[in-house]
């Protein structure tokens, strides 16, 4: 069945796949006495629609393509004007060249680009994060690429694996939809490993979608949809160089290397390495604050365009982790005698993928497309005396026809899609073997969508999926967005409807081999389900002739059923189950304004009601602070100086139950407290340096790893884990575009 699966995908991607939103990417070049540079920060801009952007550092830009037939205009001070007007499916500008002007010839004003950008004529609640924003942080990764944002919060899942996971609306990042252009991603057997498998500066954009996502991509997101743009093969830079060192001499390395074979074919090659060689200690409690280990991480992607009717891309995508912890004796890799309580975790994924789009040329634009992604991961995790053995091989296939009425006011998605997942998961310890998952789910799906712009202040998409599984039978999805703008610089937005997923119950009660707990998971397999509903409100607004948006929202998720990770039940074991009742109600308010030139601020707070539906009793969620306070500021010089601050207070959250009496009890609930990070940036002729902090108070949760001095006692627990345990951070590195 696999291998039929397999030639019928590779076969089947003679159809092909259509954008979510068509983009259209270019290089821009100035005319300097005979010779060719690329120009940054010109305007590049839709004549009619006015929506536009700026080119980069390197004269690159990507901007989205309107629904309506445009002409796409490029200006910068002293050059002359040009103006081009795009057919149909033209969608890469290889060299769009300015000439010198009459710098008296027109005043050009040009709109700085906005690091996180929040479009008022999107129908859902989406921000559109770009370099901009990217770059006031690190951002090694995707875990750590939101920083700078509010919206999202980062953490580590336990004392010792150096795992991080993100949450969205006060619940864990597996109930977020998490893609790569378009692409399942963070699901699986890879949902802990994908957000820190993402390199930074592979990251071209990120789109953040806040609430349940549409039945395009799938029945799986229940609170929201991240969606990764990596770097383009047409845009690449032909040689580009990152590296990066903290005081812990973890040491990281990217190369970006992309070429334009023809004027319809390019390809890129991303290459990621990094490595942490010395075991750290900083609390003295023989339990290392961090693992040591490597990564490498490869990806190459080949691109065909003819620039009328045919787009496809093919790619080939492979990682290896390895790490290694716990106590200060265990190996990186080797022999395990003599270890008092060792971690040790190797994960191997490789991935196969192809996406292709035919677009019609008719009087009633059309496409059809086809994205097809097969992969291979596995998982092989020892926890002390105690194993976690995981495997799974994936088949995705989604099959999208697009049409419109040629006015636009009517858009109409429908299509096909397939899932496959064959996972074994299994605990074993030094006298049993527990295999909890072991199964081939097959999902075959149908959905449509149909978007309805009657004009620019009202548009609502209405949309619905029915799919089969082998295991649970048919099931449902229907999804509901609105949006109303009243007036100028008023958007108001809701949204509903519903989202499944199908646990992994040993890879998400692997937490709990982070300690001596006693492990009971329930036996019957069933899917999650959950209802999530949501207002919002973006104001536009100037004071002192200085843009700035107000962005409120207010979000409920309600479980029918989920399955409930239970610490709390016995201090000693864990329990995890099926139930229903579980909710999560968030309400936020943001604040961005720029109150002057160069000078960008972010303002936020957030309130949380997050409560999990034990068997024993409702509880407040454990981890989840009810409130944030957050604060972002950016400077930026007229030279090559920029300056980012970040400060994040969070309340108290509540912790799992842990023994009643003795030196190992924990209290019932973490301190309040601030985390501060900050960043400076230089920029060079063809690249930047950076020098950053993170946790500038140097705050660090003390005895992070209950039991520390005897892991053999049953009360040994390293998963009670609420803030930072190595201290301030330092780095340093350097992007350099080499040509």
């Amino acid at each position: 069945m696999k291998k039929l699966a397999i030639i019928w995908a590779v076969f089947s991607t003679a159809l092909t796949w259509p954008l979510e939103a068509q983009k259209v990417t270019g290089r821009v070049f100035a005319e300097e006495n005979g010779k060719l540079e690329p120009l940054p920060y010109a305007n590049v801009f839709w004549k009619i629609e006015k929506s536009g952007t700026v080119t980069d550092d390197h004269g690159l830009f990507v901007i989205d393509r309107p629904t309506k037939n445009d002409t796409l205009v490029v200006s910068f001070v002293g050059y002359k004007r040009l103006e081009l007007y795009l057919r149909p499916g033209v969608r890469q500008l290889d060299s769009l060249i300015l000439r010198p002007g009459n710098l008296l010839a027109e005043v050009e004003i040009r709109e700085v680009v906005k690091g996180i950008d929040l479009d008022p004529k999107a129908i859902q609640l989406t921000q559109n994060i770009g370099k901009k924003e990217l770059a006031k942080a690190a951002c090694c990764n995707l875990s750590e690429s939101f920083e700078t944002n509010p919206v999202v919060e980062s953490s580590f899942t336990d004392a010792i694996s150096g795992i991080r996971q993100i949450e969205l609306l006060g619940l864990s990042g597996k109930y977020t939809l998490l893609q790569t252009e378009n692409i399942p991603t963070g699901r699986a057997m890879n949902q802990l490993l994908a957000l820190s498998a993402i390199p930074g500066p592979w990251i071209e954009s990120i789109q953040l979608t806040k609430g349940i996502g549409s039945v395009v991509n799938g029945f799986e997101s229940m609170t929201g949809h991240i969606n990764v743009e990596l770097l383009k093969p047409e845009s690449a830079p032909y040689l580009h160089l990152n590296g990066y060192v903290n005081n812990a001499l973890r040491m990281e390395a990217n190369a970006l290397l992309g070429s334009v074979v023809t004027d319809h074919l390019s390809q890129h090659t991303l290459i990621h390495l990094n490595a942490s060689t010395i075991p750290w200690d900083m609390n003295g409690d023989g339990f290392m604050d961090m693992p040591i280990g490597q990564q490498v991480n490869l990806q190459n992607k080949w691109k065909y365009s003819d620039g009328r009717r045919f787009e496809g891309q093919v790619g080939l995508r492979f990682l290896n982790d390895s790490r290694a912890s716990g106590t200060m004796e265990t190996p990186l890799l080797g022999a395990l005698a003599g270890v008092q309580w060792p971690y040790r975790a190797r994960e191997r994924r490789w991935e196969f993928f192809t996406k292709n789009a035919f677009i019609f040329e008719t009087e009633k634009p059309s496409s059809i497309g086809h994205i097809v992604s097969v992969h291979q991961h596995t998982s092989d995790r020892l926890y002390g005396n105690r194993r976690f053995d995981g495997h799974q091989w994936s088949l995705y296939q989604n099959l999208i026809y697009q049409s419109g009425d040629g006015s636009n006011q009517w858009i109409f998605k429908a299509g096909l899609s397939q899932q496959i997942d064959q996972v074994f998961g299994a605990f074993e310890d030094t006298s049993s073997v527990e295999t909890y998952d072991q199964r081939t789910e097959v999902v075959h799906g149908a959905f449509a969508e149909i978007s309805w712009i009657p004009s620019e202040r009202f548009s609502a998409v209405a949309g619905g999926r029915v799919d089969y599984s082998n295991l649970f039978g048919f099931f449902a999805t229907p999804r509901l967005h609105l949006r109303f703008a009243p007036w100028e610089g008023t958007v108001l937005r809701a949204h509903v409807g519903t989202g499944r997923r199908t646990p992994l119950l040993a890879l998400e009660s692997a937490q709990a081999l982070m300690s001596n707990r006693r492990i009971f998971i329930a036996s019957q397999l069933q899917q999650e389900h959950a209802l999530n509903a949501g207002l919002s409100l973006q104001q536009d607004f100037r004071l002192n002739y200085r843009k700035g948006t107000i962005t409120a929202d207010i979000q409920r998720t309600y479980f029918y059923n989920q399955f409930i990770q239970d610490f709390d039940l016995h201090a000693l074991e864990y329990h995890g189950y099926f139930n229903r009742g579980s909710s999560a109600d968030h309400v936020m308010l943001q604040l961005d304004y720029e109150p002057m030139r160069r000078f960008e601020t972010r303002l936020a707070y957030r309130r949380q009601w997050v409560f999990t539906e034990f068997t024993h009793q409702r509880l407040e969620t454990p981890y989840v602070a009810p409130e944030r306070w957050f604060a972002n500021v950016a400077y930026s010089t007229r030279g090559n100086w920029k300056f980012d601050l970040t400060v994040n207070y969070f309340k108290s959250r509540r912790l799992p139950q842990t023994v009643e009496k003795g030196s190992f009890r924990v209290e019932d609930r973490s301190p309040d407290f601030w985390i501060v990070n900050g960043q400076i940036n230089y920029t060079l002729k063809k690249g930047e340096l950076y020098l950053g902090v993170e946790n500038l108070l140097d705050l660090r949760q003390l005895n992070p790893v209950i039991a520390a001095g005897d892991p053999l006692h049953p009360a040994f627990d390293a998963t009670i884990v609420w803030g930072p345990i190595f201290g301030r951070m330092v780095y340093a590195g350097i992007n350099w575009q080499v040509f």
